[in-house]
C-alpha cells in the first residue's frame, strides 16, 4: 500500500522521540513554543508556514541592505519544530524529513547564548522583490562552532511568478491568498492519479517539442535495445528490436531491487511473454505502476531490465554480458528514464498518497503582497535520501539519461537537460530557479572538439567516483566494474580514450592511486573472495565510500594542466607500463580476470607501534627507514583501507612516495604497500618456458600516508627509484 502522509509523520515523531530523550533543555521553553507553532492564517487553504517561520521571513524583508539580519533563534526545540511539521509548515516538515534521514548525534549540538537550537539568518533583495532565509542546526554564538547543517529558503514576489511561471494569485479573503497554477490547478491526494500522468505528459511533450538539447538522437538514426515491453496492449508482451515500430519512442525504468523475488525473465518464458505478454497481476506492483506511468506520458515502448535480459537459466550469462555492452545506451537513448525512487524494491508501489496541502506552493504576505516560498534544494528531493540513492545501477541510469520522470516521496519531479536546475515538479509545474547541491542528472561533460586537459572534466569523473563508491550492490564481485562502465565508457571518449587501466585512466596515474577509504572496514572485500574482482590499489577493491586525492592532496588541482610533474610539485613515482586482462575482450570497461601496474619508485621500509593499546590507530607511531622521520609531526595522516591491514604482521611493509611537495615542512603523499609474493614467477598470461623470471616481487595497496617533516622532501627524492610491481 502507498505511504500517507500519517504513517511519514510518526516515523517523524519517533525520531523526534530518540532525539529528545538525548537533549539537554528538551522541555526548555515549551509554552514558548506551543504559541509560537500555531499555523498561520496569512498563509492561505493549502501549504503553509507556522507563526515562528512567517516571523522570520517578515523580519528578512525589512532588512533591505547589503549583508545579512542578525542571527536570531527559529525554534527553541525539536519539539517546537516536531509541532510546526505536523502541522504542515512548509519549512519545518523540510527541516525535520531531511533531520530524519541525516540525524546528528545530539550529544553533540549546542544552544545558542538565548537556549535555541536552531537559528536563522537572512536578508531582502531586488527591491524587496525576495527575500532568502538560511536556517541552521547547532547555532553559533560569539563563539566559533561548526555549522552542522543549514537549509535555504527563498521567498519570490508573486508578479516574478506570473510572468515566468504561470501562477495566478487570488485574495479570497482578507490575508488569505490561493496559487493556482495555470495549467496544473488541483493537486490530486495521490502521485499515482490521471492528474499526475496529464502533468507528466505536458512536461514531455514539451520538452521533446521545444527542447532542441534534450533529443540526442534523429528519428532515422533512432537505436533501440534488443528486447522492450510493449505496453500498448494489455496484458503487456515482449517485442524483438526487429518488430518494433521504429520512430516510436522508449522509455527506459530505473528502480530498486530489493530482496525480495519477483517475476522475471528466462530463455524459457520469452516465447510465451513475447505470444502471449505477460499478466498484470503476475508482475511485482512496482511494474504496474511504470506501464501506468509509461501510459500516461503516451510512450509505447518500455525497457526493464529484469523483464529484457534472461535473469538466469540457459545463454543468462551470455545475455547479461550482451546487455552490459549496451548499458550506456539504453539509458542515453532512452526518450525518459522513469525512475520510481520511493519504492524500496520491486514490490512495493512508487505512487505515494500524500497531504495536499505539502505540495501546493506557499504563500507569505510581505507588504501586502503575496511571495512564494521554495526550498532551494526542491527537485533534490526526488532524487536525494529515497531507496533508489543508494543504488549503484542507479548513479548511470541517471547520469547517462537526458530526461528523468521522478517518483519521489511526495510528488512527482521531471529534469532533463534544459531545466536540470529548475525545480519542475507538482508545487513548481513550470520550475523555478533553484541551488543543486550535489551532482544530478546531464552533469557529465560533453565529448570535446579538441584533446586538450579540462580541469572541469576532470573533477566530474572523480566526483561521479566518489558518487559510485557511496553505493551499493548486490553482486559487487560481479557488478562494481559492470554498474559503472556506462560512465566510463561516456568518459573515455571526453578524455581522448586514454587508456582504462582498472578504475582509472592512464594520465592520471599514478596520482590516483592515493584515494582513501573515510572510514576503514574491518576488512577489504566482502562476498566471494574467490571470485578476482580488482588489484587491491583499485578503489573496485573495497566496498565502503572513498574520497578520491584531489581532494586531499598537495596537487594544486586548481592549475589548468594535466597531472605531471612540476618543478614544485614533483611526482617521483611514474607509471611504466600496465597488463590488464579482460574477462571478455568485448566489455574493456566491466569485468577483469586480472592486472598489474609497474611503477618507477622508490621504497622506505615502515614500521608501526600502537603507544595506548585501548585507543587504536589514532594512537600509534610510524617509523620511516633511512629517514629521520619519527611519525610525531601533527599534521601527518595514515590511511588504512582495512584495520586488517593495520593490525597484520608488519614484516614486508615499504613506504613508496607518489608525490612531494617542497614547503615548510615538505609533505609527502604516498602509497603503503606490503609485499604480496616473491620467488620464481611465470609472466601472467604466458605458458613459455623463457618467460618464466629469476625472480619477482610484487605489492599490494594497503593504505595511503600524508606525511610532513622538515628536509624529507630531499631525501626521498634521494633514495633509488626501482620497478615495483602492484598488483
Amino acid at each position: 500500500m502507498p505511504r500517507s502522509i500519517t504513517e511519514h509523520v510518526h516515523n517523524l515523531t519517533r525520531t523526534y522521540h530518540w532525539i529528545a530523550s538525548h537533549l539537554l533543555h528538551a522541555n526548555a521553553s515549551d509554552s514558548h513554543e506551543a504559541e509560537n507553532t500555531r499555523p498561520l492564517t496569512i498563509s492561505f487553504e493549502g501549504a503553509m508556514l507556522c507563526e515562528t517561520c512567517s516571523s522570520v521571513f517578515e523580519k528578512a524583508f525589512k532588512y533591505d541592505c547589503v549583508g545579512f539580519f542578525p542571527r536570531l533563534s527559529h525554534h527553541v526545540t525539536f519539539a517546537g519544530l516536531m509541532a510546526a511539521a505536523q502541522g504542515c509548515c512548509y519549512i519545518c516538515f523540510n527541516i525535520l524529513e531531511q533531520l530524519q534521514d541525516e540525524l546528528y548525534d545530539p550529544s553533540t549540538l549546542t544552544m545558542d547564548d538565548d537556549g535555541a537550537l536552531f537559528t536563522w539568518e537572512g536578508t531582502s533583495a531586488t527591491f524587496g522583490c525576495s527575500a532568502w532565509v538560511s536556517i541552521y542546526l547547532s547555532p553559533m554564538d560569539s563563539q566559533p562552532r561548526p555549522r552542522l547543517k543549514n537549509w535555504s529558503f527563498t521567498a519570490v514576489h508573486a508578479s516574478l511568478m506570473e510572468e515566468s511561471f504561470d501562477f495566478n494569485f487570488f485574495d479570497t479573503k482578507s490575508n488569505l491568498v490561493v496559487a493556482k497554477h495555470k495549467f496544473y490547478d488541483t493537486v490530486a491526494p495521490t502521485s499515482g492519479s490521471p492528474l499526475v500522468g496529464r502533468l507528466a505528459r505536458h512536461w514531455y511533450e514539451h520538452c521533446r517539442d521545444s527542447h532542441a538539447s534534450c533529443s540526442r538522437t534523429a528519428v532515422s538514426d533512432k537505436w533501440y535495445p534488443p528486447r522492450m515491453l510493449d505496453v500498448r496492449t494489455t496484458p503487456p508482451r515482449i517485442v524483438l528490436e526487429k518488430d518494433i515500430c521504429h520512430g516510436y519512442d522508449f522509455a527506459a525504468l530505473s528502480h530498486c531491487w530489493g530482496q525480495k523475488k519477483f517475476l522475471t525473465l528466462t530463455h524459457e518464458r520469452l516465447e510465451d511473454f513475447q505470444r502471449n505478454g505477460i499478466a498484470l497481476n503476475d508482475l511485482p506492483q512496482n511494474f504496474r505502476d511504470a506501464i501506468v506511468a509509461c501510459r500516461g506520458v503516451g510512450i509505447p515502448y518500455l525497457w526493464i531490465d529484469s523483464l529484457c535480459i534472461f535473469q538466469s537459466g540457459d545463454g543468462s550469462y551470455e545475455d547479461w554480458t550482451r546487455h552490459v555492452k549496451s548499458m550506456k545506451r539504453i539509458y542515453a537513448e532512452s526518450d525518459l528514464c522513469i525512475s520510481t525512487a520511493a519504492a524500496p524494491d520491486a514490490t512495493q508501489s512508487c505512487f505515494r498518497e500524500r497531504d495536499v496541502r505539502l505540495v501546493e506552493p506557499t504563500v507569505v504576505i510581505s507588504g501586502g503582497e503575496p511571495h512564494i516560498v521554495h526550498y532551494s534544494d526542491h527537485a533534490l528531493q526526488g532524487f536525494r535520501k529515497l531507496p533508489i540513492a543508494s543504488r549503484a545501477w542507479a548513479l548511470q541510469e541517471r547520469l547517462l539519461s537526458n530526461r528523468i520522470l521522478t517518483y519521489g516521496h511526495h510528488q512527482a519531479y521531471y529534469e532533463c537537460v534544459e531545466c536540470d536546475t529548475k525545480n519542475v515538479c507538482e508545487t513548481f509545474p513550470t520550475g523555478i530557479d533553484g541551488i543543486c547541491s550535489t551532482r544530478g542528472p546531464f552533469s557529465l561533460p560533453q565529448v570535446p572538439d579538441d584533446a586538450s586537459f579540462n580541469l572541469d572534466h576532470y573533477h566530474a569523473w572523480l566526483d561521479s567516483l566518489e558518487l559510485y563508491s557511496e553505493r551499493q550492490l548486490t553482486r559487487s564481485n560481479d557488478d562494481k566494474f559492470a554498474a559503472f562502465s556506462g560512465i566510463v565508457e561516456h568518459m573515455h571518449k571526453v578524455f581522448s580514450e586514454s587508456a582504462y587501466i582498472a578504475g582509472f585512466f592512464a594520465f592520471e596515474l599514478p596520482i590516483s592511486l592515493l584515494w582513501q577509504v573515510r572510514t576503514a572496514p574491518k576488512s577489504r572485500l566482502t562476498g566471494d573472495h574467490l571470485l578476482y574482482r580488482a588489484p587491491s590499489w583499485s578503489w573496485a577493491a573495497t566496498d565502503v565510500p572513498i574520497q578520491c586525492c584531489g581532494h586531499w592532496t598537495s596537487y594544486p588541482y586548481n592549475y589548468t594542466e594535466p597531472i605531471t610533474s612540476t618543478a614544485r610539485f614533483p611526482l617521483v613515482a611514474s607509471l611504466a607500463k600496465y597488463d590488464v586482462q579482460l574477462v571478455d575482450p568485448e566489455t574493456p570497461f566491466s569485468q577483469l580476470s586480472y592486472v598489474e601496474i609497474t611503477l618507477r619508485a622508490s621504497l622506505l621500509p615502515l614500521r608501526w607501534y600502537r603507544r595506548q593499546q585501548s585507543q587504536g590507530l589514532a594512537a600509534t607511531t610510524y617509523q620511516l627507514a633511512g629517514t629521520d622521520y619519527d611519525g610525531s609531526h601533527i599534521f601527518s595522516l595514515f590511511h588504512f583501507d582495512s584495520i586488517e591491514d593495520y593490525e597484520e604482521k608488519q614484516d614486508d611493509v615499504f613506504f613508496l612516495p607518489v608525490l612531494v611537495t617542497r614547503s615548510s615542512p615538505d609533505l609527502a603523499n604516498s602509497l603503503i604497500v606490503r609485499v604480496a609474493s616473491s620467488g620464481r614467477q611465470q609472466q601472467s598470461g604466458s605458458q613459455k618456458e623463457e618467460d618464466v623470471q629469476e625472480l619477482r616481487t610484487t605489492y599490494k595497496r594497503i593504505g595511503v600516508a600524508n606525511i610532513q617533516d622538515d628536509e624529507l622532501y630531499d631525501r626521498l627524492l634521494a633514495v633509488p627509484e626501482q620497478d615495483v610491481v602492484l598488483v
